[in-house]
């Protein structure tokens, strides 16, 4: 992509390569466009909605977009802001691939911002997956995405999403303060969106028709305890890591022995990946941390997994981890690859689901 933009900036001259820098971020260009009305409203007072609207969509949009780059089969799908009159009902739909928010203008900016991107998180993060999952769940989901955005795009509005959803919605119910410091657990060792949300969505990508939340709640109860078992491991710990549900089926790989990636034998690997999948696992999550050689050995084990069965490496990426060493976390700079079984069972009816 480097080198594209290098050769569009030498053909096309400046202002060609910013109309493809916009073709290409259009959500980038958004967060300009804001900026740009915010200065103009000093002036002009309709520009206030114009500054409002794109900060909104601009920041919303990114994030969304970075969502798309954390999880597998993610469905995107943009926001756009509609504003109304003081009389008019606030609403929302989807259309062409986008949710339209029906706004009133409020006197604080903040407050526009936290109930548009609520409204979006609720509407759009999971959306399948939240048709088979308990309230309590959904609601709890929806306040730590929350979190994630307001931290990474918005920090100088995170107060007013903690006073206008996050402290009422933990105060007024037990179970989702719980399930929240769960999630927040599970964070601190960098898989909150890498594996909880990502088996969420295949959950929500594999089931049809007539459901069984009771099931699908408790399993998602049983991912929860699992994840958070493993946020609270010691590194070094030897331990087998297999979640195998009705719906959710994986397992988790730590490749971290120094010595055994030096002499470099994938066997051991590759026979543990045969055992998980030869018991069901559909989804194998190796962990390791990020060094050269480790790169490069897991690289190894995903390239034989893939020829000798059923797989395909999705994707590998860096993230960061704080993982306990003798009761204490410390930062560590961790790489993860997803084995994904091309032999996937789906749900389709009570018969499909009572089977399993």
């Amino acid at each position: 992509m480097d080198l594209l933009i290098k050769y569009l900036a030498a053909f096309l001259g400046g202002g060609g390569l910013v109309l493809v820098l916009i073709f290409l971020n259009p959500e980038k260009a958004e967060i300009w466009a804001s900026k740009f009305w915010r200065l103009v409203r000093f002036i002009w007072k309709g520009a206030e909605k114009k500054y409002i609207a794109h900060d909104i969509q601009g920041h919303v949009n990114d994030f969304n977009k970075k969502l798309v780059g954390e999880i597998h089969n993610y469905e995107s799908t943009a926001i756009k802001i509609k504003w109304i009159e003081q009389e008019e009902t606030e609403s929302s739909f989807l259309k062409d691939n986008a949710l339209i928010i029906r706004l009133r203008k409020s006197e604080d900016q903040n407050k526009n911002f936290v109930l548009a991107t609520m409204t979006f998180i609720s509407q759009v993060v999971l959306k399948k997956a939240k048709r088979y999952i308990s309230p309590t769940q959904k609601e709890s989901i929806d306040l730590y995405v929350a979190k994630k955005f307001f931290d990474k795009e918005k920090p100088g509005i995170v107060d007013q999403f903690l006073e206008d959803f996050l402290i009422p919605k933990t105060e007024g119910s037990k179970k989702v303060s719980e399930y929240f410091d769960k999630y927040s657990l599970i964070d601190k060792v960098g898989l909150f969106l890498p594996v909880f949300i990502q088996e969420l969505n295949y959950l929500g990508n594999k089931v049809f028709g007539k459901k069984r939340e009771d099931v699908i709640v408790s399993e998602v109860n049983g991912l929860i305890d699992f994840l958070k078992d493993y946020s609270e491991r010691e590194l070094g710990q030897e331990k087998s890591y297999m979640f195998n549900g009705r719906y959710c089926r994986f397992g988790v790989m730590i490749v971290a022995k120094s010595w055994k990636v030096l002499v470099g034998n994938i066997n051991p690997y590759l026979k543990y990946a045969e055992k998980l999948l030869k018991v069901g696992i559909e989804n194998i999550y190796l962990i390791g941390p990020s060094r050269r050689a480790n790169f490069d050995f897991m690289k190894v084990i995903c390239s034989h997994a893939e020829k000798k069965f059923n797989v395909e490496c999705l994707f590998e990426k860096i993230y960061i981890a704080y993982i306990k060493v003798k009761g204490k976390r410390e930062r560590r700079d961790n790489l993860l690859f997803l084995l994904r079984s091309k032999d996937l069972k789906y749900h389709y009816d009570s018969e499909d689901q009572s089977s399993i």
